[in-house]
């Protein structure tokens, strides 16, 4: 990993990779995920919905990609065009991830 939000792939293939974000507040947010800095076709991005109370809910996708660039970069950005604040779906500073990326490769 590069820096915080940057891991770095060196090795050509077809990655099955999962991301996920939990956010706070009531405020609708989007997150995508970027191969050396463009979104694969089709936009490859969560929808978190607006939830209602102030609950927190850790959403996520699952997708194939396939690297043919060596090495490639992803990022997970906040489209939302403001700044959101993440929290684990608890509430409690040790309930848990906030954002993860799982990566594997297929082939």
């Amino acid at each position: 990993m590069q820096a915080a939000g940057i891991v770095q792939i060196a090795s050509l293939g077809t990655y099955q990779i999962t991301f996920g974000v939990s956010i706070s507040g009531n405020v609708a947010s989007t997150f995508q995920l970027r191969v050396n800095g463009v979104s694969p076709p089709p936009s490859q991005q969560i929808a978190d919905f607006i939830q209602a109370g102030g609950a927190m809910y850790l959403t996520a996708q699952t997708i194939l990609v396939r690297i043919t660039v060596n090495p490639s970069t992803l990022t997970l950005v906040n489209t939302s065009g403001a700044n959101r604040n993440l929290n684990n779906a608890s509430g409690l500073a040790t309930g848990g991830p906030v954002a993860y990326m799982t990566i594997v490769k297929l082939q």
